[in-house]
């Protein structure tokens, strides 16, 4: 019977940890134990297929992009928001920015689910793009409503 006992608290020792934690602190201190993690809408990436001469000029460009998705994922619209060369004081992007947006447009994304519907949502991706590859963030989704922004709905 104990040995039974000690392989039953092996096998679930993280749920007693959590109750002696929970019961001992406040709930202001069991939020700073435990990290929040977002889902992941992003569920699909391609890579851009980065420009010869931007390659030639390892040209590093930062930048961000508005992305209306449809109800099955698919990217509707790609808008860009605003966009830097890192390394360069040149206004020439050489084609990276154009990149990224096609490569966007390729991605495929979760369902946002809001009140047990899957609606259209926005996102804005945040990218930093160098010879070595990419890097991105993205924001929290933003439901699309029925009287949304023209450029979320119309194209």
């Amino acid at each position: 019977m104990a040995h039974n006992t000690a392989r039953l608290f092996a096998k679930f020792r993280w749920v007693f940890l959590f109750l002696t934690v929970a019961c001992s602190t406040s709930p202001g201190q069991i939020a700073k134990l435990f990290v929040v993690t977002r889902p992941q809408f992003v569920i699909q990436k391609v890579e851009p297929a980065v420009p010869r001469e931007a390659l030639r000029t390892a040209l590093i460009g930062n930048g961000a992009f508005d992305v209306c998705v449809d109800e099955t994922g698919i990217p509707t619209d790609v808008k860009l928001v605003s966009w830097k060369n890192v390394n360069s004081d040149s206004l020439d992007r050489l084609g990276l920015d154009q990149a990224v947006m096609t490569a966007i447009r390729k991605w495929r994304f979760n369902s946002f689910i809001v009140a047990d519907k899957i609606v259209p949502f926005q996102i804005r991706i945040g990218f930093l793009l160098h010879p070595k590859g990419l890097t991105f963030t993205t924001s929290d989704p933003q439901r699309i409503e029925s009287s949304p922004e023209p450029d979320c709905r119309t194209r």
